[in-house]
């Protein structure tokens, strides 16, 4: 591989490097790499040799100096040890950095712990140095992680070596042997004895007795290491070893002999430095506010208007059960030390309102609980979530097939404050676009897609893997402004559309980073368990569509996509003058027929779903429905598309009284009693029933407009008696007043 980049190197269009992005974390993609094209073209030398550290812009600069002065120092020995040695010696071999920051696997860290660093190879990929970089241990809170740099390396080895035994399981690919690992700290530089030659068979066994002052050593060996992955490191490596058929998912066997156990082989190491040990414990005693750190005997902080961290399950909640006891102790007494009188009178009085509002608080609450129920009662607003996940000029078409989708949700009522769009934005505007302000569809350019009125609420750089996945499970930061927040409900219908390059369950994002399909489904997992959709629409248009939705578990999901397995999306047409394909086929049919239906069609997601064929199409496009829970031909596409919103008006169920009432005329009353009559109106007592209605009640004292009455029928005739037996009293005592 060596030779034929040199052999190529003089051509001035060819980049022997344009196929690895020598900044990549991810070490299983990085070790795919060495594989196939070579370790030197993994080589990050180039990096820190050739660069300054402002050109690092995803390094600090004291991060940078330490990788540079490392890389240096093992260039500087393998110079030394194959000065007049032959090239095709194995003696000569030298050490190559493959990466300075790693993770297993691209998103499959939780904590920045577990984020390893410096990674040498030897040319056969079957030996390993590894050496974290470390500052001044100044953190006294007591986690493990922030200061027991051991166990951290020795964790970032054997989760390695797992990975070395996973991804190389078949025979034919380089077989690991061992990995040397230490760290450094600025206290501590770089042990002498760990340097050994590319070609050593085995590490030179480490000494029992090593200097404290000196980093230690640690040999992991293929034969004896810590299974340490688990399934959140396997989803992402089978997503990536799945893209390629020579490479392939190891069987389940090879699985379950990396796979992190609870029970496994013992660590040489006691339990204090353990890597397993490590991973268990937690910050106890440090204030997430002011920071200040508590004695190591103790579980809980005493600082008063700071919040605190929770504790583990090392006794710190028995810690707090005395402080409890004693502030209800003291509660107790302040009760007994009240007379009797008051006490009575206060808890008459609390239960007297208890009781005012019995009905009306057990109302509110089971209305309240209905209606948070995940039961299918419909939908009340409509959403749309439109990612463009390419950028640069040659991929016009996938900006135009968001615009598109744009235009047409607006075009059906969805306003844009419901509506996110994340677009590179670097088409309209582009040195290379004729038609400068303008994206078009179709040759013809008879309809301009970007417009006056478009409302970009992702662009360039912000379209990440990270930021649509904290937009669909709504986990943003406070400050982030109303128009880039999803807030949607459980009676919200969204349409999510994506459209980009992909593959083989993923989707790249601007070339530089992946969602899979389990990342996708995990989100919107989260979704469903926060209740923050009633229904999805999902449909995507790249390559092999069909198995972005493939990993959905989630309930009330309707998918579709633009192409099967191992099968490529086109585009539909280009323009000349462009000078570029201006959409994909897919979502030009799906944009055509959308063109027929309006705010009020009846059209179907079963009439759409129809149209498609492989002759309009030129790809194999699918829909997955058995996570929804409604008929495809009765399913409108407005449901989706449209802004049509359905309002609900609820009303108080009569109760088994009201089948003996009758509504009456309202009387013309006043509409509200007089001041002196209305402040000595005794209140109902305890236990009565008082019905609730819209139109009456509230805390200021006015009544709203009486709409009906309901009496009993027998109640008329009883107030009609009382009306004359009270004016034939008051008739006879004025007759007996008169004729006295």
């Amino acid at each position: 591989m060596d030779d034929l980049t040199a052999a190529f190197s003089g051509l001035p269009y060819f980049n022997p490097f344009m196929g690895v992005n020598l900044s990549s974390t991810c070490a299983t993609t990085k070790l795919i790499q060495c594989t196939m094209l070579g370790t030197g073209m993994c080589d990050v030398t180039r990096k820190f040799l050739e660069k300054t550290p402002e050109d690092a812009t995803d390094l600090p600069y004291d991060d940078f100096m330490a990788r540079k002065e490392l890389i240096e120092h093992v260039i500087e020995y393998d110079e030394e040890r194959t000065r007049g040695k032959s090239r095709g010696d194995p003696a000569a071999w030298e050490w190559t950095p493959i990466l300075y920051v790693f993770e297993i696997a691209k998103g499959s860290t939780k904590r920045q712990e577990e984020v390893g660093h410096v990674v040498f190879t030897d040319p056969t990929l079957t030996r390993f140095l590894m050496v974290n970089l470390y500052g001044p241990p100044t953190c006294q809170c007591g986690n493990p992680y922030h200061n027991d740099y051991r166990a951290l390396v020795t964790l970032h080895a054997n989760q390695f070596m797992s990975l070395l035994k996973y991804v190389y399981y078949n025979k034919k690919k380089p077989q690991p042997r061992w990995i040397r690992a230490t760290y450094t700290t600025n206290a501590q530089p770089l042990n002498p004895a760990f340097l050994v030659p590319a070609d050593t068979d085995s590490p030179p066994p480490v000494s029992s007795k090593q200097s404290s002052n000196q980093p230690p050593i640690i040999n992991i060996l293929s034969t004896d290491f810590i299974p340490s992955l688990n399934d959140h490191h396997f989803q992402r490596i089978d997503a990536l070893l799945a893209r390629d058929p020579s490479w392939g998912i190891p069987p389940a066997s090879v699985r379950d002999s990396v796979t992190e156990k609870a029970e496994g082989k013992a660590l040489k190491l006691d339990k204090k430095t353990s890597a397993f040990q490590a991973g268990k414990m937690l910050v106890t005693r440090e204030c997430a506010n002011c920071h200040q750190v508590e004695k190591v005997g103790k579980t809980m902080m005493t600082c008063s208007r700071c919040k605190t961290t929770t504790t583990t399950a090392d006794g710190g909640a028995e810690a707090q059960k005395p402080k409890r006891e004693k502030k209800n102790k003291k509660s107790k007494e302040a009760e007994e030390s009240m007379s009797a009188e008051a006490y009575f009178a206060y808890d008459f009085y609390s239960e007297y309102q208890a009781s005012q509002n019995d009905y009306a608080t057990k109302a509110s609450v089971e209305s309240f609980f209905s209606a948070g129920k995940h039961a299918n009662q419909g939908h009340t607003n409509n959403w749309a979530v439109l990612v463009c996940s390419s950028r640069y000029w040659f991929n016009y078409r996938h900006m135009a097939n968001a615009l598109g989708m744009y235009r047409t949700v607006k075009r059906l009522g969805i306003p844009d404050s419901n509506i996110i769009l994340m677009l590179a934005d670097d088409a309209a505007c582009n040195s290379r676009n004729k038609f400068a302000g303008s994206v078009y569809a179709n040759k013809g350019r008879g309809l301009d897609l970007y417009g006056e009125n478009i409302e970009v609420d992702y662009r360039g750089y912000e379209v990440t893997v990270e930021n649509f996945i904290r937009v669909l499970t709504g986990r943003v930061a406070d400050s982030m402004p109303r128009s880039k927040r999803l807030l949607t409900d459980d009676r919200s219908n969204i349409f999510i559309y994506m459209t980009g390059h992909g593959g083989n369950e993923f989707l790249k994002f601007q070339d530089n980073e992946e969602i899979s399909a389990f990342d996708l489904a995990d989100a919107i997992e989260q979704m469903w368990q926060k209740k923050r959709y009633n229904e999805i629409f999902f449909m995507i248009d790249t390559c092999q569509a069909n198995t972005m939705y493939s990993k959905l578990y989630s309930p009330n999901i309707l998918a579709t996509g633009s192409s099967k397995l191992a099968e490529s999306s086109y585009s539909h047409e280009n323009d000349n003058d462009i000078g570029v394909a201006v959409i994909d086929s897919y979502t030009h049919h799906v944009l055509s027929y959308l063109e027929s239906v309006n705010k009020t069609s009846k059209a179907t997601m079963e009439d759409l779903f129809s149209t498609y064929s492989f002759e309009k199409i030129r790809s194999h496009a699918g829909v997955r429905s058995d996570l929804f829970n409604r008929q495809l031909d009765q399913t409108l596409i407005t449901d989706f598309f449209g802004g049509v919103a359905q309002v609900e008006v609820l009303q108080e169920e009569d109760d088994a009284e009201d089948r003996f009432t009758k509504e009456v005329p309202a009387p013309t009353l006043p509409t509200e009693p007089p001041a002196v009559l209305a402040s000595v109106r005794p209140q109902r007592m305890p236990g009565t029933k008082e019905r609730l209605s819209s139109g009456h009640g509230g805390t200021n004292g006015t009544r709203g407009p009486v709409q009906k009455a309901k009496t009993p029928a027998d109640q008329g005739l009883l107030q009609a008696l009382k009306l004359w037996g009270s004016s034939l009293l008051v008739g006879l005592l004025l007759l007996w007043t008169l004729s006295r």
